[in-house]
């Protein structure tokens, strides 16, 4: 069955599928989502934090808010932001209830748009309460789960940083561009005319390659092209670096928690040209007072490998056990099994170490991954869709 459906994708072009959902996508927003917009439900929560710091996270909650959710809302809250959460269609007053102790807002919006949509009213709203002393923005969403010991320390980290654009991380795939998922900008660079008419002017379709190249890739090319750099947190080089300045055989350790949908092959064909017998590993058995030397010209391609992997895909998708397990980074990504990255059992290796408040979210996060199946096992019409990227 799945060889059929593999069959299937190569003969459908891509081109085509995204044409088609172009179509689909806007005749939905300009007939459907469009006419039953509504202005957004304002919900007030906690008293306004006099520290210019402030945050618009998109959510989508269903029938109970994430405990893991909460914590990563308590977690800004205590870093000194005031958190607008604009949730995406409608939410029971009960929810509404249970984020509001750790909320600034929360905004109960019309449906549709995606996380890009939920920004363009969080930044709306923001703009409306006319703040004097606006120092820094933050714009993430909850398509991940967090690490709350470390997500304190990131965050302290963050609101010290004066740049006007920062990244926790940066993708190659399509165009370069910050990753929506967390960012911050500057009081400065927000209340520019550029960074507002970008979001007024931004049109909230439910395409998701439209929230990529219309939002994510745009608004990182215009502040670019602006001459406003992003200083990315955890850039790829960085975390390769890392990774290789170990021990030979933990390099290869490591190597194990990145993602195998991209570099299997890869690692697999050079370990296995580079082996110089049964009992050799990453080793040639020149002299030496230990009798082996490590293979570094075997290291060095591999790392090159590596690396030009890293500059024509997704760093996050490639990167996000070894940043989890290697640096102080706290975010994991909640669509990493369900488009084949990797499998249940390395998140769970990568997470078994997390301890105390940490490992309190453990159920919820490894319940989460084991219950939503990876794309392969969808129809083939969601496969099909979710492999091209539609979806």
């Amino acid at each position: 069955m799945l060889n059929t459906v593999n069959r299937w994708i190569l003969l459908v072009p891509s081109g085509v599928l995204w044409s088609v959902a172009w179509i689909v996508y806007n005749l939905r927003y300009y007939l459907v989502e469009s006419p039953r917009r509504r202005p957004p439900k304002i919900n007030v929560g906690v008293p306004t934090q006099p520290t210019g710091l402030w945050c618009c996270c998109a959510i989508y909650q269903r029938k109970k808010v994430s405990p893991n959710l909460l914590a990563f809302l308590a977690c800004l809250r205590d870093a000194g932001y005031n958190v607008i959460a604009v949730h995406n269609g409608p939410l029971d007053d009960s929810l509404v209830n249970d984020l509001l102790p750790v909320c600034h807002t929360v905004m109960v919006r019309s449906v549709g748009g995606r996380d890009f949509g939920s920004h363009k009213y969080g930044t709306a709203y923001l703009t409306s309460l006319h703040e004097s002393n606006l120092k820094q923005v933050v714009y993430c969403n909850d398509s991940i789960f967090v690490r709350p010991s470390i997500l304190r320390v990131f965050l302290e980290k963050l609101r010290a940083m004066p740049d006007d654009y920062i990244g926790t991380t940066e993708t190659f795939q399509f165009h370069y561009h910050i990753h929506s998922w967390f960012f911050a900008v500057s009081g400065k660079v927000f209340n520019s005319k550029l960074f507002q008419d970008f979001f007024n002017k931004y049109r909230p379709v439910s395409y998701r390659r439209h929230v990529i190249h219309r939002g994510e890739i745009r608004l990182t090319r215009k502040l670019v092209r602006s001459q406003i750099y992003p200083n990315v947190m955890y850039p790829a080089d960085a975390v390769i670096e890392k990774v290789f300045s170990s021990d030979e055989k933990e390099v290869v350790t490591q190597l194990a928690l990145l993602s195998n949908i991209y570099t299997y092959d890869i690692i697999a064909r050079l370990l296995s040209s580079g082996a110089k017998g049964r009992n050799a590993f990453l080793w040639s058995n020149t002299a030496s007072p230990a009798g082996r030397l490590p293979d570094y010209q075997l290291l060095s391609m591999l790392r090159r490998a590596l690396a030009d992997e890293s500059a024509l895909q997704n760093g996050m998708n490639l990167m996000n056990l070894l940043l989890l397990t290697t640096t102080d980074f706290p975010f994991l990504k909640k669509d990493l099994v369900y488009r084949e990255m990797y499998h249940c059992v390395q998140i769970e290796r990568a997470t078994d170490h997390w301890s105390g408040e940490d490992a309190q979210h453990l159920t919820e996060i490894r319940g989460f991954f084991r219950s939503r199946e990876a794309m392969r096992w969808q129809n083939v019409f969601h496969r099909v869709l979710a492999t091209a990227g539609v979806i």
